[in-house]
């Protein structure tokens, strides 16, 4: 049994089951699109906080690249 709760009370509804598959396939894409949605909206604040596009930000460049200099300046395993 359902409860609809309305301006002046609940008010129970018959309702025939929801089969588990079709509930668990509701569910997961309910939590699909909350994250999409909170993943734009994390996005957008970036976006204002930092002061820039991040989609347009230029690659960040390889951390392996400083890792090989400073093990060439260091001298280490050589």
């Amino acid at each position: 049994m359902l409860y609809v709760a309305t301006r002046s009370a609940a008010t129970p509804c018959l309702r025939p089951p929801v089969p588990p598959t079709e509930l668990a396939n509701a569910c997961k894409e309910a939590i699909l699109n909350a994250r999409v949605t909170m993943a734009q909206h994390m996005t957008e604040t970036m976006k204002n906080v930092a002061g820039f596009d991040l989609d347009e930000a230029p690659a960040a460049p390889d951390p392996r690249i400083a890792w090989r200099q400073a093990l060439k300046e260091s001298g280490w395993n050589q």
